[in-house]
């Protein structure tokens, strides 16, 4: 029995759709996920459509961007070939969504490192007053004590000789008048390691009557003399046993032999 020729594109149309549903065991749903649906499409202008929407969607399911080439693919099948377009082209465009992340600035944790070295101890107190006159001789070092320099010199000299060191510098052998002034002179000179040192003072001029060589009077006699001034003399001193006043090692006073050899002390006046 012959068919009808609306029978004929019935069956025609059956035929196209049972290929188009099922090729080579591949189903369109297996190949682009939500795509597979659209791929049931009626003529085969239309099956190209479902694939690149097919296409499309199944690449942006899988990486971005790269649907975008996958669609495109789906517009070139004809007819009944929607499998191909699957839209795995997508997944080369992973890589781009991965994101460098910025570096942590700790290189700003420096900033205030030069602030504390701004902060300036200079004259926090004040400096220690300095010596200003000339020293009398190599190795003398000098000591300040009430607005008076005091030059410790190590080098052994007689009266006369270290007197003129004194000089020299425009000093002089030491002048005590005060019990402070002989206390601090002996710590002092025990500290630059003196010993026994010279006084300025002497009875060479009058016996028995000792003056300080810068002016003034202080002792009439011998160890049961007369004080006019400050003296320590020590126990049983003065003895006339010599013309010129030292310190001897434990503190109290001793005439000597000008012509001994001792360490000495020069005082700025």
């Amino acid at each position: 029995m012959p068919f009808a020729p609306s029978m004929r594109r019935a069956a025609l149309a059956w035929m196209f759709v049972q290929a188009c549903t099922t090729y080579d065991g591949i189903s369109p749903t297996d190949t682009g996920g939500e795509g597979g649906a659209a791929a049931v499409a009626g003529a085969g202008p239309h099956a190209g459509s479902a694939g690149s929407e097919m296409g499309g969607n199944a690449g942006s399911a899988m990486g971005g961007s790269g649907g975008t080439t996958a669609g495109s693919a789906g517009t070139s099948v004809e007819g009944g070939a929607p499998h191909q377009v699957d839209g795995m082209a997508g997944m080369g465009d992973v890589a781009g969504a991965t994101t460098t992340m910025g570096g942590v600035g700790l290189g700003g944790a420096g900033a205030e490192a030069g602030a504390a070295g701004e902060a300036s101890s200079a004259g926090a107190g004040g400096s220690p007053a300095e010596c200003l006159g000339a020293a009398p001789d190599v190795g003398c070092t000098c000591e300040l004590y009430a607005a008076h320099e005091y030059w410790f010199c190590s080098q052994y000299l007689t009266f006369a000789a270290a007197e003129n060191k004194c000089k020299s510098a425009q000093k002089h052998l030491p002048k005590i008048e005060t019990q402070a002034e002989d206390d601090w002179l002996f710590a002092a000179a025990q500290t630059h390691l003196l010993g026994e040192y010279f006084l300025g003072a002497t009875d060479a001029t009058t016996p028995d009557e000792w003056s300080w060589l810068v002016g003034g009077k202080f002792w009439s006699g011998v160890a049961d003399g007369t004080a006019s001034a400050y003296a320590h003399w020590s126990a049983n001193e003065p003895n006339a046993s010599g013309d010129c006043l030292v310190v001897q090692g434990n503190g109290p006073w001793d005439d000597r032999t000008c012509t001994d050899q001792r360490r000495y002390v020069c005082e700025s006046q």
